[in-house]
């Protein structure tokens, strides 16, 4: 890979967020976001109100990660990726760094 590929890899990265959904998932959501943040640097976890240890594992992931307890029902996570999932793409559009026409449906 060349430098100015590394340093568009780096601008991408760095202006790019993923959106987990979480529900009673205490087993698996630390490995996600660890994993997750190996690719973006910004790691938003939806928590749907988890009785169980999700928020911990999550927060245990390490920084830089965002945390956001609804407990609002499952319909309510998914708009809020949804938000998260608009905002990203209207960004990426506006510098353009969005070429794939994958995206051309999603209403901005």
């Amino acid at each position: 890979m060349t430098e100015p590929e590394r340093d568009l890899l780096a601008q991408i990265r760095s202006h790019t967020a993923a959106v987990i959904p979480a529900y009673q998932d205490e087993k698996h959501i630390g490995d996600i976001a660890r994993r997750t943040r190996q690719r973006v640097d910004h790691v938003v976890v939806v928590d749907d109100g988890s009785t169980d240890e999700t928020a911990q594992r999550a927060r245990e992931a390490g920084p830089p990660s965002d945390w956001i307890d609804t407990s609002r029902g499952r319909s309510f996570s998914i708009r809020t990726v949804n938000i998260f999932r608009k905002r990203l793409i209207d960004f990426c559009r506006r510098q353009h760094l969005l070429r794939d026409r994958a995206f051309s449906s999603v209403p901005a």
